[in-house]
């Protein structure tokens, strides 16, 4: 037939505009993705998520929970009080350390792995590990007898 256009199947030539203000009423907190998997499995609508999320924006209708661009709170007090004065140096051994904990994905679980290094030397002097990330891990090497004996 001439002058039809080529439709594929499923393509529906009606704008989701309408039904997805509906879907949105009744769940707000959704955007345009969910009213995209609203559209096709609930009304047999089929259209892309550009054209929705576009829809949706000319409609207004945006999710309740979306972030908003622009402006971040800045950020507030520290929580502790900086007791190195951001000077990370040490003049000799043993007078400052660092921590951190890394978390690292086993077949059996979760294991964290918490290192100690001297900012004099850079080396690393004590390590602990557990399945749980608590305060008692870092502390724990700290408790433990020191196999090189310059704690």
């Amino acid at each position: 037939m001439a002058g039809q256009p080529n439709l594929r199947p499923g393509l529906v030539r009606r704008p989701p505009g309408r039904r997805g203000a509906g879907i949105h009423a009744d769940d707000p907190p959704f955007g345009y993705r969910f009213i995209t998997d609203e559209l096709a499995s609930e009304h047999g609508i089929t259209a892309g998520e550009n054209r929705v999320q576009r829809l949706c924006s000319a409609h207004g209708i945006f999710s309740v929970l979306a972030r908003r661009k622009g402006r971040r709170p800045r950020p507030g007090e520290p929580v502790h009080d900086d007791l190195v004065r951001r000077s990370f140096g040490a003049k000799a051994p043993n007078e400052l350390w660092f921590t951190d904990i890394t978390e690292h994905p086993t077949d059996e679980g979760k294991l964290y792995l918490c290192a100690i290094k001297d900012a004099f030397s850079g080396r690393i002097v004590g390590y602990s590990t557990d399945r749980r990330m608590k305060a008692h891990l870092a502390w724990r090497r700290f408790e433990m007898p020191s196999d090189s004996g310059d704690r």
